[in-house]
């Protein structure tokens, strides 16, 4: 019973299972490496879930890497999912940049929809 605890203490097992429902490909390793990191696992998978569910091909370490990067990991995703849900052509690297300079990427998207639509 201490062996499992143990077990479940170590790897992220919760977080695992979830991502695995979702479709999302991710290895056991990899989550076990950003857990040795101490960067926040749940924030990093959970924009890592949202981007795989909309259809963008984000990989997990470009996530890890903005999130030590201290950018607004939330920002970025809800950003680059509303983006393609609109059709408007937009990068990681552009979100990326968008939040580096403290823009509210939610917020300029609709801006700029109702800019060309009048």
């Amino acid at each position: 019973m201490i062996l499992i605890i143990i077990f479940l203490r170590i790897y992220p097992m919760g977080i695992f299972i979830t991502i695995r429902f979702t479709g999302a490909p991710v290895s056991f390793l990899e989550l076990w490496r950003m857990k040795r990191k101490k960067v926040d696992i749940v924030k990093i998978c959970n924009s890592y879930m949202l981007l795989h569910k909309v259809g963008l091909n984000i990989q997990l370490k470009e996530l890890e890497t903005a999130y030590i990067q201290k950018h607004n990991l939330e920002n970025i995703t809800r950003g680059l999912a509303t983006a393609k849900q609109m059709n408007i052509p937009m990068t990681f690297e552009q979100a990326k940049e968008a939040d580096k300079n403290g823009i509210d990427i939610m917020g300029k998207l609709p801006d700029g929809i109702e800019k060309e639509t009048i």
